[in-house]
Order: structure tokens, then C-alpha cells, then sequence
């Protein structure tokens, strides 16, 4: 493969020069080389397919970001006789493999301090039911639910320092490579990082040695102009708390509006749909109706003669306002065809008079 494609360079990025493309080429490096890196892949045959391409990805970063070698590389189209002197690099690779290992949550041991592994509660999530008033005007309404804290009465356990780590949260394995001696730091799997573990809770009755017993609150929640179906409220730190011993913070409270109830209007995103069951006469002949919002306004809708059923017709603005936004969404009127469900004797009479007409013909 060319060593431009090795690194995802595009044609228009290979005409340029200098500083400018270098800053490619060790952009692109680090972005191949953070994908490919040995040490992502525990299978042994994944690991040395990945070890031939990062080796591909570095012999193409060695001579492009040689103004030398890429002018070389450029006349010959061959790799034949370079000294592959930046390959091994320690400054290079350490930056390459840092920026790896930082990106999983981990360190990679060449002296630099691991920051404290952060853990998040559990999020709650409630679902509620609106007007379609509450969507066009906001509103603010109270609703109970209940969450997860720390049991008042073993204080979530004893809590002990980790055996496997020592209380460091991580623990460090070290690897030959070629001449080199790496070490690898990862979260503990026996305390997942917090350093300590949570042992017997004497028998805790108000927990079950959980840890943790529920608790019912009361929120008070603001429902914005402008939100709609499916939109979710969140209210940081107000679901489950942490485990005893964990850093990090509480999970969340999340109020998905799942349904907004209404006698004549579905909700489409910020689009109302109305249905309206027009007399199969009215539809021959034409027709003005008149519908009502959910805010009380009244509008003319003109329905033209022989609409077809199903006919959607817009009427701009007068939907849900748009939050954070001075506009709104339509009003989609959808046409259907009504038909009487019995006839007398003159209705009959009369259809049977109109079928004689040229014009039913």
C-alpha cells in the first residue's frame, strides 16, 4: 500500500509542504497508531496482525516526515535502502502510547501520576404525561419517585482497603517488547478502581447487606416552553447514589416526557396531526371548516372539492413553539372520507336519481 494511504492522507493534503505537512503526517500517526497498537488486542493472532500494521503505519510516518526521504519515496515509489532511525524513537512512541492507554481511562507507566479512577451513580429515569397545554405554555408540577442512597443504619457496610491493590485502584503488569520493558496499569477488577471493597454488613435487616435502602422524594420540576414528546429533563446528583468508598458523583435524575394527552391533536416532534372525517358530499362538492388549537384559536381550513382521503394539509406556525426558538411548528390536517353508515328510502331515492346524471356518469 502507499504510504500516503497507510496514513489516510488525501490527494489534496499531499500537494503540501513543510511545517504544514508534517503536522499531518504526526497527526494521522497518532491517530493509526492509537487504533493498531499491539497492546489494544489480547488474542496473540489479532496481536500480531496488529503488530505488522503499526510497524507499516511507523515505516510510513519515518519517511514522510523526512523532507529527505519523502522526496526520495516520491521520485522512486520505494522504501528499498532507508534507515528506519526514527522508528524507534522512545519520546515518539512513549507520546503515542501514553495517548493510548490515557484514552481507555488507564496509564502507561514512564513516572507520570494516574489521576483517581471517577465513578457516576446510577441514573433513575420516570416517565410522565403531559397536556398539550403544558407544551405550548410550560408548567411546573411536583411527582414522587424513589432512589437509592446509602443505608442509615450499617452507613452502606465496612468498607476495607483492597487486598488485589493494595487501595490504589490500579493494578500494574509489566511486558517485554522487542528490547524494551513496558508497563501497563489498569482499573483492579476486584474493586473496580475505587481501592476499596465493601465486606459483610453484619447482617444488616433495614439493607439486606445491600448497602443501600430506598428513600421516596419529591421534586419539583420545571417544564420548559417548547419541549415536546420525547424529550428528556435531567436533574444532576438526584438518583442513585454511590456506593461507600467510590469517588465520583450521584447518577441522575431523567424525566422522559413519554406522552402528552390531548382529545383532538397527536403529537408529531413540534407538528400537530388532526384527522377530520369529512361527508363524502362535502367532498364532492368542496368545503371551509373551521378547527380550534389546543390555545382556543379558531382557523379557516378550505378542503377542495374531490380531496383524496388521506390528503395532508399544512397549516404553518400554528404548532408547538420551538424551544429556544421564536417560532413553531404546523398543523398537518389530514382529510378522510366520510361515509353514512345507513341510508333510507330518500337518501336512496335521491342516489338513485343522481346516478342518472351525466355528470355521475
Amino acid at each position: 500500500m502507499d504510504l500516503y494511504e497507510r496514513l489516510g492522507i488525501t490527494p489534496e493534503e499531499k500537494k503540501l509542504q513543510g511545517k504544514e505537512f508534517e503536522d499531518i503526517v504526526k497527526r494521522q500517526y497518532r491517530k493509526y497508531a492509537t487504533q493498531c497498537h499491539p497492546d489494544k488486542f489480547p488474542d496473540p493472532k489479532e496481536k500480531d496482525e496488529a503488530e505488522i500494521k503499526f510497524k507499516s503505519i511507523a515505516e510510513a510516518k519515518d519517511v514522510l516526515s523526512d523532507a529527505q526521504k519523502r522526496m526520495r519515496y516520491d521520485m522512486t515509489g520505494s522504501t528499498s535502502g532507508f534507515n528506519y532511525s526514527n522508528f524507534n524513537s522512545r519520546d515518539d512512541l512513549d507520546d503515542i502510547l501514553q495517548s493510548f492507554f490515557n484514552s481507555r481511562g488507564h496509564g502507561f507507566g514512564f513516572g507520570q501520576q494516574f489521576q483517581e479512577q471517577q465513578y457516576k451513580g446510577e441514573d433513575v429515569v420516570i416517565r410522565i404525561t403531559l397536556d398539550i397545554k403544558d407544551l405550548y405554555n410550560g408548567a411546573e408540577k411536583k411527582y414522587k419517585y424513589k432512589r437509592k442512597v446509602i443505608c442509615t443504619q450499617c452507613n452502606g457496610g465496612n468498607i476495607q482497603n483492597c487486598g488485589a491493590c493494595n487501595g490504589t485502584g490500579m493494578i500494574t503488569n509489566r511486558q517485554q517488547m522487542g528490547g524494551m520493558l513496558f508497563q501497563q496499569t489498569n482499573t483492579c477488577p476486584h474493586c473496580r478502581g475505587a481501592g476499596k471493597i465493601r465486606y459483610n454488613n453484619n447482617n444488616c435487616k433495614k439493607c439486606g447487606n445491600t448497602g443501600f435502602e430506598d428513600k421516596e422524594e419529591v421534586i419539583s420540576v420545571k417544564i420548559p416552553k417548547g419541549v415536546t414528546k420525547g424529550a428528556t429533563l435531567t436533574h444532576s446528583g438526584m438518583g442513585n447514589q454511590l456506593p461507600k468508598g467510590y469517588t465520583g458523583k450521584d447518577g441522575d435524575l431523567k424525566i422522559l416526557i413519554a406522552n402528552v394527552t390531548s382529545d383532538t391533536y397527536q403529537v408529531d416532534n413540534y407538528n400537530l396531526v388532526r384527522y377530520l372525517d369529512i361527508p363524502i358530499l362535502d367532498i364532492i362538492t368542496g368545503v371551509n371548516m373551521e378547527i380550534i388549537t389546543p390555545m382556543g384559536d379558531r382557523i379557516k381550513v378550505e378542503i377542495p372539492k374531490n380531496c383524496p382521503s388521506n390528503q395532508a394539509i399544512k397549516l404553518t406556525g400554528y404548532g408547538l413553539p420551538i424551544i429556544n426558538q421564536n417560532r413553531s411548528g404546523d398543523i398537518i390536517v389530514v382529510v378522510k372520507h366520510k361515509f353514512p353508515t345507513t341510508l333510507d328510502k330518500s337518501d336512496r331515492k335521491k342516489i338513485d336519481e343522481l346516478k342518472l346524471s351525466k355528470n355521475f356518469k
